[in-house]
C-alpha cells in the first residue's frame, strides 16, 4: 500500500509540474503578446509622425523652386493627386446639384428656380442657387454680379469686368 501512495504521489507531482509549466508558458505568451501590441502601437505612432513630418515638409516647401531630386518628384505626384481630388470633389458637387434640381423639379417645388440665369462672364445658362461654378468658363457664380453697369441699348445689367457685348441684345459694351 505504501508503494501505491508513493506511485500516486509521484504522478501528482508530475501533474503539478506539468500544470506549473503550462501556467508559466501561458504567462510568458501573455507577456510576449503585450509587448508585441506595444511594439505595434509604437510603430503606428511612428508612422503617424512620419506622415505628419512629410505633410509639414510638403506644406512648407511645395512652392519652393529649390526643391529637387526625389522630393520634387514626390511633390509633383502629391500635387497631381490634389488636383485629381479637387476635380472629383467638383464632379461630386455637380452630380449632387443636378440630383437636387431634378428632385425639386419632379416634386414640383423647383419651378420658380427652373428658369436659368446666365453667367456674367461667358453668358452660359445655369441654375441659380444650385450651380456654384459655370460649366463653360469656371466662373464662381456664388458671388453677386456687378450690376452697377447696364446696357445703354436695352438696360440689361452686366459685369463690366467681363462683358464685351450685351447678353440680351448683343450691343457692344466696351470701347477697344
Amino acid at each position: 500500500m505504501a508503494g501505491l501512495f508513493k506511485g500516486l504521489g509521484s504522478v501528482v507531482n508530475k501533474a503539478q509540474a506539468g500544470m506549473a509549466a503550462i501556467d508559466l508558458d501561458a504567462k510568458q505568451k501573455m507577456k510576449e503578446n503585450t509587448i508585441k501590441q506595444q511594439i505595434q502601437q509604437l510603430k503606428s505612432q511612428r508612422e503617424n509622425v512620419f506622415a505628419r513630418v512629410g505633410k509639414e515638409y510638403y506644406t512648407a516647401f511645395k512652392d519652393d523652386a529649390s526643391v529637387d531630386g526625389q522630393f520634387k518628384e514626390m511633390f509633383e505626384i502629391l500635387m497631381a493627386k490634389e488636383n485629381e481630388i479637387v476635380a472629383q470633389e467638383k464632379q461630386l458637387e455637380d452630380i449632387r446639384a443636378k440630383y437636387e434640381t431634378e428632385v425639386r423639379l419632379l416634386r414640383g417645388d423647383g419651378k420658380a428656380e427652373a428658369a436659368a440665369a446666365n453667367c456674367v462672364k461667358c453668358g452660359a445658362p445655369y441654375q441659380p442657387g444650385v450651380t456654384l461654378f459655370c460649366a463653360e468658363c469656371g466662373e464662381d457664380l456664388r458671388k453677386p454680379a456687378d450690376t452697377s453697369s447696364t446696357c445703354p441699348n436695352c438696360g440689361t445689367p452686366y459685369d463690366s469686368a467681363y462683358a464685351k457685348f450685351c447678353r440680351k441684345c448683343g450691343h457692344k459694351l466696351t470701347e477697344e
